[in-house]
Parts: C-alpha cells; structure tokens; sequence
C-alpha cells in the first residue's frame, strides 16, 4: 500500500484469492445481518398481510391502517402488498367537506387521486372490488366539486366494481344510477343510504344485479325493474320513523317474485291502514312475470287465494313486524311461509296498542311462534337475534326450545340506559338471574353435574352469547357460563368413552364469546375475565355509566370531519 511495489505473479493470485475470500465473507455477514422475516416466502407473508386488514368495518384511505400502512414498512412489503389482490378489494371513500374553498379545493384534489390510484390499482389486478361512498352532511347539496368527486371516483371504478354503497344526494345518486347498465358490467350488489323516487332508474336493469339493500330509501322497490326470479338478497333497512312497511299482499308478491334464488331476506311487516285487503302499491313488469311464472293464477291486485310460500335456499331472514294497526300481516303471512334451509333468524316486534284495540281483545298467538312451529321440517336455526322488547320471556323460552340446533343468542335491547327500571317478564324478555337460570339444567343448583347426566338442556350447542342489558349478577353469569363449561367437559368425556359411567351423558357445546352489558352501575369483573381467560372464554363486560357531555362545538367538529377517512364509516356486523 501507498508503494511503487508489484506483487509478483504468485502473489497477486494470493491476494485474489483473498479478496473473493473477504467478498464472500461479507456476503455472508450481510445475509446474517437480514431479519427473519425476510426469509418468510412472499405466499406466507400475503395471507399475513391479509389478516392486518380490519375485520369491523372496510379498509380506509388512510396510512395509519392495512392495507396501505404495510407499503410503508420496506421495498419488500410494498411490493408483496401491492401484488396481493386480495388486500385491495375493498375501500370507503367519504367526500371530504369544508368551510374553507381554497381547503375544500386541495382536500379534493388528495381524496380523488388517492381513491384514483387505488381503484386503478386493482383494475390493474383484475380483482373485484367493493366501493363505498359517503356525501356528509356538512358538505351542501349544490357543491359543485362534489358531483366531480364523485364522477371521477364512480367512473374509475365502474368496470370493475361488484358492489357498490352509496350515500349520497338525491339529484347526484340519480346521476350514478342513470348511467347506462354497460358501465357496471360485473355489479352484483347495490346498497343504498339514501334517496327518494329512484325507481325508474337504469341500474336496475344491470343483468349481474342480484343483491339490493334499501336503508331509509323513500320508494317502492315493488316497481324497480329487478330481475326478481334471480334475486339473492333483498334488505330494506331504516329507522324507526323512516321505515318502509309492507302489507300481507305486497310482502307476499314479493317473495312469491323471488322465492327460487332468495338467499337474504330483510322486511318490515306492518299493515296500512285504509288500504283494506287490497295492495296499495304498483307493482313492476317484471315482478309481476315472474309471479306469474311462478303462479299463474297470480292477479295484479293481490293473490285470489292463499298457498304456501315455499323459500328453498333463504338463509337469512331479518323481520321487524309492527302491530300499531287493527289488521296486520305477519301472523297470516308467517303460517304460510317454508324456510327449511334458514341459518339466521333476527326478529323485532313494535307493539303498539291502537287507538281501537280493547282488554277484550282475542289474544293471538305471538307471530314468532307461529313462524316457527308451522315449520314441517326441522328447523336448523344456528343464529337468532332478538329484541327484548318483541316477545315475553316465557314466550321466548317456547321459539327457544323449536330451534334446537342454536349457536349463537343475542338479545337486543337498543333503548337509552338512563332512568330504565327492570321490565315486566310479560312484557319483555327480563335479562335476571332467573332467565340464565332458565338456559341451565334444573339439577344443577342440587346435584354435582358429575353425579347425573339425565337433564333437559336449552340450547346444547350455544356457543356465543350477547345480552345487551342485564340485570344479573356476577355470581349468576360465573355460574352460567362455569355450568355450561363442566357440561360441556362431561360430554366431551363420553364422547371419548374414557369413563363407562358418563358414557351416556349428552354432547353440549363449550361456550366461546361471552358479551354482556349490565343495566347498573359498578362491579368488579377482573377476576371473572381472568378466569375466563384460563378457560379460553371470550369475556367482555361493560356497565352502565353516568351519561356526560363529549360533544364537540360544531366548528370543531367540521375540522375533525373534512379530511376524516373514517367519516360515515360503517361498522361490518359479524352476527350476519
């Protein structure tokens, strides 16, 4: 080194001979220098990355969450997560709202070509894709900009989008839903948040659309051009004051239209006063030939006669009845109604007295039960979801003991906490201590379970429970679920054949989720989730609080929500 010095032949061999020998020990300094993650196959690290998605609601635009947080990590990750279609197939874009132009116009600008590059980023996959767009309510109907938005992303997205959630204008979702049905050429799902008078509208007539969910929409969807014969899912969805309630006849021409390919099913039952025996609603051409391929003795003002309503593949049926009115239409419809391949069950009943109705009233059997008991075939129900309000305990004890495959009871209960009293049992299913009594074998509370197998059991498979508010005690939740525990222990036993004295116990199913939201104040439940834990129960508790005002000022909460990625955001119920 810094010499006029030549190395001779045979040292100038050594010395290369030396600096592979340095090069390749570098090499492998720098391999052992890699983190183990980098030696995970890209196959492994795509269904990883496919689990950091959110599971409660759709991914957003945002680089604080997957699937856009993983390009962030390094070249490596970027690029699996880009080249994993499955990341990318769903996102919810809100319009972003603001007092400010000058800001309004640059959130614009950001929103739309992140939402540009994402949706052309799965174009380029060739996958299908879910949309979601939010127009709030800060921002005015009349914005210009708006409608742009809202162009730009739709017609970036329009090739490839399998369903479509919208909530947006009136006189904008026009404009999307006129568009001509060869611009969605592989939609297959449409829910919509809003809007009124959209009937005539030209997606209807989209030949993949088999899947259309109304929420608080104002119409008749009786008069859409749907292909009903080839309807999957119908869900018409609102608030209490925004509902869309369907007489026996209509809910009836409805489900006589798509009965062969219905698999989801979300209807309001409720009877019009003044509308009489007759429909007071038109109805469709299209609905009206598939009824009449279905039944040709079918008349545009109503079925001349009653027959069975048979649904071979409904899997999912959500009713909400309303008996506010003398003449209703669950009870005669439910009697006619054949569900044999129905999983979920969810069911709300609005039980208001009419002005007409006496104490002398014949009492009619509940319209639950009779949905259920006209069952001839059994009933292999494995989720239902109540409202406390709908039905009392003992009735409900009865829908409980004909759904005998049960795994998985949730009781509602959507009404504000604050001053609410324990309900009468005759009223409402009363969440006490005598209810989880009632999902308990009577021996329990006299004889060591280890002692007797011969018991009555409600519900042998339950696996999850929800009771939104409860009036229980800690000591009676402990021993419910410890009970159903040791149960479910004695017949895993004989189902093993270990010990000849259980070999007869019966099968019960170990319990897995457990939510409970008390009614009261107060209680220690660390030690109950502790416990739990041990026994590989998913407990989660909550009580009842003092209520206390969080709400922000209005000019706070419009700088919170113009650029919120989460704004309008849905949450994914896991219970359907």
């Amino acid at each position: 080194m810094a010499t006029e010095y030549r190395p001779s032949h045979t040292e100038g061999s050594d010395l290369s001979g030396l600096s592979d020998a340095l090069r390749e020990l570098y090499s492998d300094c720098l391999e052992g220098l890699q983190p183990p993650i980098h030696s995970v196959p890209a196959e492994v690290l795509s269904e990883i990355f496919q689990c950091c998605l959110p599971t409660d609601h759709l991914p957003i635009l945002s680089s604080s969450e997957a699937p856009i947080l993983l390009t962030q990590v390094c070249s490596l990750w970027r690029n699996i997560a880009l080249s994993s279609p499955t990341l990318w197939t769903a996102v919810h874009v809100p319009i972003p709202s603001s007092a400010s132009d000058n800001f309004l116009y640059r959130a614009f600008k950001k929103r739309s070509e992140g939402a540009t590059w994402w949706l052309e980023h799965v174009r380029r996959l060739s996958c299908p894709r879910t949309l979601s767009l939010h127009w709030p309510d800060s921002l005015g109907y009349t914005f210009g900009r708006g409608e742009d938005f809202v162009r730009t992303v739709i017609g970036a997205a329009s090739r490839f989008v399998c369903e479509l959630d919208l909530r947006l204008p009136n006189d904008i979702l026009k404009m999307v839903l006129n568009k001509p049905t060869a611009i969605f050429p592989r939609l297959e799902k449409v829910t919509l948040r809003s809007g009124s008078d959209i009937e005539g509208t030209c997606l209807w007539e989209t030949p993949s659309l088999r899947k259309v969910v109304w929420d608080g929409v104002k119409g008749n969807i009786l008069e859409t051009p749907l292909k009903w014969d080839s309807m999957e899912e119908i869900i018409m969805e609102g608030t209490p004051k925004r509902r869309r309630w369907f007489n026996y006849n209509d809910a009836r021409a409805l489900l006589q239209g798509s009965s062969r390919s219905l698999r989801k099913l979300g209807i309001q039952l409720g009877e019009d006063p003044g509308s009489g025996s007759r429909s007071s609603r038109r109805y469709s051409s299209t609905l009206v030939r598939a009824i009449q391929s279905r039944r040709g003795e079918f008349v545009a003002s109503g079925p001349d006669a009653d027959h069975e309503l048979y649904l071979p593949r409904l899997e999912m049926l959500t009713v909400v009845v309303d008996t506010s009115h003398p003449q209703w239409s669950a009870p005669r419809l439910f009697k006619l109604v054949q569900i044999p391949a129905l999983r979920i069950l969810s069911y709300a009943h609005h039980r208001v007295l009419s002005p007409t109705s006496t104490s002398d009233s014949p009492v009619e059997p509940h319209p639950l039960f009779l949905l259920l008991s006209a069952q001839t075939h059994p009933i292999a129900i494995t989720t239902f979801i109540i409202d406390a309000t709908s039905i009392s305990r003992t009735m409900f004890l009865g829908c409980v003991r004909l759904i005998p495959s049960l795994e998985r009871l949730w009781v509602k209960d959507t009404r504000p906490a604050e001053g609410l009293a324990m309900g009468d049992t005759d009223e409402e299913v009363v969440l006490d201590d005598l209810f989880l009594g009632d999902l308990l074998p009577t021996f329990c509370y006299d004889i060591p379970i280890e002692f007797s197998y011969d018991y009555d059991l409600l519900c042998p498979h339950l696996t999850d429970v929800r009771f939104d508010r409860a009036w229980f005690t800690l000591d009676a939740l402990t021993n419910f679920v410890n009970t159903r525990l040791s149960l479910a222990a004695v017949g895993a036993v004989s189902a093993q054949g270990w010990v000849d004295d259980f070999s007869e116990a019966p099968q019960v199913a170990r319990l897995k989720r457990v939510q409970v939201g008390f009614a009261y104040q107060g209680g220690e439940v660390r030690g109950l989730e502790r416990e739990m834990r041990e026994s590989n129960v998913l407990v989660r508790i909550s009580f009842a609080v003092e209520s206390e005002d969080h709400d922000r000022t209005p000019s706070t909460r419009r700088l919170v929500g113009m650029l919120d990625p989460k704004d309008g955001l849905r949450a994914i119920d896991e219970w359907r």
